[in-house]
């Protein structure tokens, strides 16, 4: 294989593994735009809706394209290829499913660009002046983008060609300059808004509106950041500008969420008084809306029996080692979109428990950083052996990418992916177990079971691990399985007991709660999002489905085991969002004469505040509550 042949496939790998996640980020800030849009209504509250959706929409399509590209050329089609994978990947550039991503990818751009530019138009002060030379360089780059896509769709048209690079590279300089000169002026405007909240004394406001943060999103500076390296890589011809303008690709989608949901929360620039909050006048009229909402926020033994195989066996064994490539490559991409996902949540979380401080803060932010460094390395070690599988050494190995893949599942790398994700699982079911014991009012006798379950999942999931490492051994053999089996199956069936035994009692609120308290605080408290995320109801319905593959030794149990070890990681974290944000079941229990209370989260984490429900009056009955 070629220099450029590798390092082109590399590029296109990594790329897609790094838009996955992105993907996750995006679908993310996406949902809690919309959800803090329809709680501050307005004229334009609909169209932010729709131009989430549309930019979710959009990424979501480039990223399917570019991962179903790359499954045809490392799985279905590129090894019986003649010239291999790259050969597939250079003859089928052209093929509809990548000009459908390449025109997906030129809509976001479009749409993002727009938006910067209406943005850049507000902070401005509505002075159309200042945006003339953007508003060209747009119109420029929007019509440059359509006659490259155009071009890069036509017969034997490679993406880093002479004749697609005579639009592409325009288009792309162009584009990038864009992203550069509006950042420029955002950015100057801010930091000078900066220094005039500074000499007024408005520190509240200072960090809201023109802080670093502010600056760095309200200006796209990691789009425009990541686009000028794509363009650099791009402009020299290089197979690297694949991987940069797959993640450029993807910010193109981040960058304008992260402006609408930050005008979501009430925390941006408007063009005008929303008379929502006091407002402040800068120098030609300019106004900044102060939102008061404070509310928040994933063996050559083999080989050389296929020779004495017949026909018939030697064709099913090739549709087995197909399924188990196939479910790896998919379960991977999962993985990358669901640690996007915890990777927001993370962070978060840390948020807002930094602005809650209590004896319990800093166990809640290093066990949320811990989880995302243990997910973070399980989607790592299998991002970097799929790469191996399929591009470094899989091709030149006898028998294929397949045979490598069964010879290598002992390599260091993959016991160190296995530890991660049995060392994430322990830890969550830890939290899971001590939130059921909160929940349960602190009855040992109701989590004494749930707790031998634990250990014993523990135990089984170290043996599991350690045999997974020996010599010969592969993730779906049966000497691995006699230990795997009973632990994945003890393991899910802890998640299912404590899934049900906190969704009964949050029920059971949920319906006594009906009498004394609001809707609003009772669907806060134990409604169907408490239920979801107290109880880990998605880890145990992942579980369930990996269990069930993984006890028929189906090789779709790799793709499932790939997704419940990302949901091992999303579930403990969200359970600790709700906890920062003040709405989740306190650590504090008391006992009265009418049975066990419940409390809620309050500024202390650690105290009840707000709502004690087993001393709760009501002024018209006069009777004190006691959940069962």
């Amino acid at each position: 294989m070629t220099t450029t042949a590798l390092v082109t496939q590399r590029a296109f790998y990594i790329g897609n593994s790094l838009s996955g996640i992105l993907f996750g980020v995006q679908l993310i800030l996406c949902i809690e735009s919309i959800h803090y849009l329809k709680q501050r209504p307005g004229g334009l509250t609909a169209f932010y809706i729709a131009f989430s959706l549309v930019l979710v929409f959009l990424n979501a399509v480039q990223l399917a394209a570019n991962t179903l590209y790359g499954q045809f050329m490392w799985i279905e089609h590129g090894p019986n290829t003649p010239g291999g994978p790259f050969a597939y990947f250079e003859n089928n550039t052209t093929w509809w499913v990548n000009t459908l991503g390449t025109a997906a990818s030129l809509a976001g751009d479009i749409a993002s660009q727009a938006l910067l530019l209406f943005r850049c138009y507000i902070i401005m002060d509505s002075n159309i002046w200042s945006i003339c030379i953007p508003i060209l360089m747009f119109a420029t780059s929007s019509t440059l983008g359509v006659v490259s896509t155009v071009e890069s769709a036509l017969p034997k048209h490679f993406i880093i060609s002479d004749s697609v690079g005579r639009f592409g590279v325009p288009w792309i300089s162009i584009s990038v300059s864009f992203n550069v000169v509006v950042t420029a002026i955002i950015s100057s405007r801010l930091m000078y808004i900066q220094h005039r909240l500074r000499n007024a004394s408005l520190v509240t406001l200072n960090r809201r509106y023109s802080a670093v943060v502010a600056i760095m999103v309200e200006s796209a500076l990691p789009l425009a950041v990541s686009g000028v390296l794509f363009a650099i890589f791009y402009g020299k011809n290089s197979p690297s500008a694949i991987a940069f303008g797959n993640v450029w690709g993807s910010l193109v989608g981040v960058s304008p969420q992260l402006i609408i949901l930050r005008l979501s929360k009430g925390i941006t620039w408007t063009n005008g008084a929303s008379g929502t909050g006091p407002e402040i006048e800068f120098a030609r009229g300019a106004e900044i809306d102060v939102g008061l909402d404070e509310f928040q926020k994933e063996n050559k033994a083999t080989t050389d029996r296929l020779r004495i195989y017949e026909p018939a066996a030697l064709a099913a064994m090739a549709s087995a080692a197909l399924t188990i490539q196939r479910a790896f490559y998919v379960g991977n991409a999962l993985s990358g979109i669901l640690l996007g996902i915890q990777v927001v949540f993370c962070f978060e979380s840390v948020y807002y428990l930094k602005r809650r401080p209590s004896r319990m803060t800093v166990f809640y932010i290093w066990f949320s950083l811990a989880l995302l460094f243990l997910n973070a390395v399980q989607v790592a070690t299998n991002t970097l052996y799929g790469q191996y599988v399929w591009i470094e050494q899989g091709p030149s190995t006898p028998g294929g990418p397949m045979a490598y893949f069964e010879e290598n599942t002992t390599w260091w790398v993959n016991t160190f992916g296995t530890s991660s994700s049995l060392a994430a699982d322990v830890l969550s079911q830890a939290l899971l177990l001590f939130r059921c014991h909160i929940i349960m009012g602190s009855n040992y006798r109701i989590t004494l079971f749930p707790a031998l379950m634990f250990f014993a999942s523990t135990i089984l999931g170290i043996l599991s691990t350690v045999e997974s490492a020996l010599p010969s051994q592969f993730l779906l053999g049966d000497v691995v399985a006699k230990f795997g089996v009973p632990w994945i199956s003890i393991s899910v069936s802890f998640n299912v007991l404590v899934t049900a035994i906190i969704s009964s009692r949050l029920m059971v609120a949920h319906r006594q709660l009906k009498r004394f308290t609001m809707a609003t605080q009772r669907q806060r408290y134990a409604g169907v999002t408490a239920l979801l995320v107290e109880s880990a109801l998605p880890l145990a319905i992942s579980g369930i489905l990996f269990a069930i593959f993984y006890g028929k030794n189906s090789p779709a149990a790799i793709a499932f085991g790939n997704t419940w070890g990302a949901m091992v990681g999303i579930s403990p974290q969200l359970i600790i969002l709700r906890l920062s944000q003040g709405i989740a079941w306190s650590g504090s229990t008391t006992t009265t004469g009418t049975g066990p209370t419940m409390h809620f989260a309050g500024r202390d984490l650690t105290q009840p505040i707000g709502v004690e429900l087993g001393n709760f009056q009501s002024e018209e009955t006069n009777k004190s509550f006691a959940p069962a």
